[in-house]
């Protein structure tokens, strides 16, 4: 984390109208954390953006300057590769837009499921158009999965204090419907429950939570259920070996809600969110 006035949240820009919202969304999240906001629009190597591209990326920095009085907002266009160009950044948190998933994969979903894949600093990836002033949800979802589950879970918390909203704290139980064990790391429902409490504990002064343990053979389906209804969902991204990104990706491509990823080093858990 970056001290004092060095705090920097960083969100990338492309050419679709509705990247206002996210750069909104980048200033709502540098204000929370009095720190600087840096807009960042990435060209291919050798060209440069277009007048119209270039008036609507101005513009949204200057909408966020307007509307929050006092934020540095500064502008950059670089050239290279998205993903790999947003990365060098150093900030305290990484804001990317992403288009719901089509036939056709989007140029932004690979940018947004690439910086989630290695990001070192939280990422917030929110979906284009999507009001960041209209709240209206169920508050911050975060899913649990007890390995490594303090930094997502403090994140989480972060937000729904900066938001002034409930979390629901969820762990999905995938353990076979037919109640067998089919291995020591398989939790009961008892014990499933036990884990999100203990990773919950006191929670934070004000916040109201909501604790929720649910089965399912597929724990991607059984948290974007939750997160349909949620103004955040926050989810770990597992960096040691054994660690896919299933779960993740599937939560940023259904594209219920805005989703924050969180770095999590170590093992992933092997029976809720494995893969996330």
């Amino acid at each position: 984390m970056v001290n004092g006035p060095e705090r920097t949240v960083v969100v990338g820009v492309g050419s679709a109208a509705g990247d206002g919202c996210v750069v909104e969304a980048a200033a709502q999240e540098a204000v929370a954390r009095e720190a600087r906001l840096v807009v960042v629009h990435v060209v291919a190597p050798g060209t440069g953006p277009g007048p119209a591209v270039r008036r609507r990326v101005e513009a949204a920095a200057a909408a966020a300057r307007a509307a929050h009085p006092g934020l540095d907002v500064s502008l950059t266009v670089t050239a290279g590769d998205p993903v790999e160009e947003l990365l060098a950044h150093r900030c305290d948190l990484l804001v990317t837009g992403h288009r719901s998933r089509t036939r056709r994969r989007n140029r932004r979903s690979s940018v947004a499921l690439g910086v989630t894949d290695r990001a070192t600093v939280p990422v917030l990836v929110w979906p284009s158009g999507a009001d960041p002033g209209c709240p209206g949800g169920d508050g911050v979802l975060v899913a649990v999965d007890g390995y490594g589950d303090d930094a997502v879970l403090r994140f989480a918390f972060d937000e729904a204090v900066a938001r002034q909203m409930p979390v629901v704290a969820e762990h999905v139980w995938s353990a076979p419907t037919d109640g067998a064990r089919r291995g020591p790391v398989t939790p009961s429902a008892d014990e499933a429950r036990e884990l999100v409490g203990a990773a919950v504990g006191a929670g934070r002064a004000g916040v109201a939570v909501r604790t929720v343990v649910r089965r399912s053979l597929d724990v991607a389906i059984a948290l974007n259920a939750t997160a349909r209804s949620a103004d955040l969902a926050v989810i770990g991204a597992h960096r040691g070996r054994g660690a896919g990104g299933g779960v993740r990706r599937a939560l940023i491509q259904r594209g219920a809600c805005p989703v924050a990823v969180v770095p999590v080093t170590g093992r992933s858990s092997p029976g809720s969110a494995r893969d996330a």
